[in-house]
């Protein structure tokens, strides 16, 4: 990492995680040019080097002792408005061109625990349900707007077929392997996979596994004959690409395979990936040529295409991965909570970048299906509409998506306990103007 001047710069002690107000580590030491120049004092992160002013910082005496502000993006502020010995850390260009802040768990963050009801639920215990509703699905579709920008990011860098490619490909890793899955993505390119995969949606699979590392390096004697039938048709796929992309080849101690569900192992994800890209027609064709006029109708299609299982079935049909335990029965490689994540977080957003309004209108979106219910819903839920609310309200896909904008923009950021909240004067502004 360098500082705003070019010089290089380290982390000799991060400090202390402040969870109370002010800034968010404290007493943290910084080593400063080739010399190492020890500084030790406050640091404050943010994604944008804006974001200092518009949290007022610069008038707040408690981030007096910041030595360094450190912001994703670049930029510079006006001179005066960081304490004079701060020093300016970008992250965007020392980080992972791969980054994606989707990526980030914030459930590893130690936000500030809340009292049994909140400000804000008083508040909005005394709404009707269509103002909470209201609330809630301007916050979800802002958070859909938040991704389309980053979607349109991506398409600049990347193109609109790799873009699209990636980005579902991260959704398919889930919350553990979605870094691994975009870094897959991009040592695999859309239409690398294709070309060498002759459009066979098999042998697609066979050079993700390699490419991957995840593609067993030796059949052992103890696996049963299905198993070794499995693996040597994958290597009989593999070894003839083997030696073109050795140099672009994964380890498989890169992935998380620990505490995962069977049904979401990166070697049946694999699987699912290789369907959806390798299928005539493609799948951003299917997709587009279903008509928006039933919403409900559009929604239940896409989650069938997203299902649907091999023409041909093969050994993961019913298995997590290679000699696992045999199911009873087959199951499909996207379900519906997993379907109904691919389309708020990628297909949805991705028509929004690409600037098809449509997917914006209100009767669209109220249908728009639930995702797996996780714990940020569940806690955001209880801390906005206190202990009593309506569960069901949590199960409409928009809703959620706005409790986790609000949980984002205003819960995760909070060390105060609410008592400093913004929150509760934004839904009195919010009352005002609905009203």
């Amino acid at each position: 990492m360098t500082i705003d001047f070019g010089e290089p710069v380290s982390v000799h002690s991060p400090g202390r995680w402040n969870l109370e107000e002010g800034p968010d580590f404290l007493d943290a030491t910084l080593l400063l040019g080739n010399e190492q120049r020890r500084i030790t004092g406050d640091v404050e992160i943010h994604t944008k080097p804006g974001d200092w002013l518009k949290h007022g910082h610069d008038k707040d005496p408690r981030y007096s002792n910041v030595i360094a502000h450190v912001t994703y993006y670049p930029g510079d502020l006006p001179s005066g408005t960081t304490p004079a010995s701060t020093v300016t850390i970008h992250l965007k260009k020392a980080l992972n061109p791969l980054f994606c802040f989707d990526n980030v768990d914030i459930t590893a963050y130690p936000f500030q625990a809340r009292s049994p009801q909140t400000l804000c639920s008083k508040i909005i215990s005394g709404w009707t349900p269509e103002k909470t509703q209201s609330l809630l699905t301007s916050a979800g579709v802002e958070r859909l707007k938040i991704k389309a920008k980053r979607i349109s990011t991506l398409i600049r860098e990347k193109g609109i077929e790799q873009a699209f490619y990636e980005t579902l490909m991260r959704s398919l890793g889930y919350k553990k392997n979605s870094s691994q899955f975009t870094k897959l993505a991009d040592l695999l390119p859309i239409n690398t996979l294709i070309f060498l995969s002759e459009n066979d949606a098999l042998k697609a699979y066979a050079i993700l596994c390699g490419v991957s590392g995840l593609l067993p390096e030796d059949i052992k004697v103890n696996w049963e004959h299905s198993t070794k039938k499995w693996v040597r048709s994958l290597w009989d796929i593999w070894w003839k690409h083997q030696s073109k992309l050795t140099n672009k080849c994964m380890s498989k101690s890169e992935w998380s395979l620990s505490g995962i569900r069977p049904q979401n192992h990166p070697s049946r994800r694999l699987m699912a990936a290789a369907c959806l890209f390798i299928s005539d027609p493609p799948l951003d064709e299917r997709i587009n040529a279903l008509s928006l006029t039933d919403p409900k109708g559009w929604f239940r299609k896409v989650t069938q295409i997203l299902g649907q299982m091999p023409e041909t079935p093969t050994y993961l049909n019913d298995r997590a991965g290679v000699n696992f335990k045999q199911w009873a029965v087959p199951v499909s490689y996207i379900g519906p909570g997993t379907a109904a994540a691919i389309i708020s977080n990628v297909i949805v957003p991705f028509n929004v970048a690409m600037r098809k309004t449509e997917f914006l209108r209100p009767d669209f979106l109220a249908k728009l299906p639930p995702e797996t219910d996780n714990s940020i819903i569940r806690q955001t839920g209880f801390n906005l509409l206190g202990p009593d609310h309506n569960p069901a309200l949590l199960r409409h896909g928009i809703i959620q998506q706005g409790l986790i904008q609000v949980f984002q923009d205003f819960c995760l950021n909070d060390r105060s306990g609410c008592s400093l909240c913004s929150l509760a004067k934004q839904l009195d502004k919010f009352q005002t103007v609905d009203t």
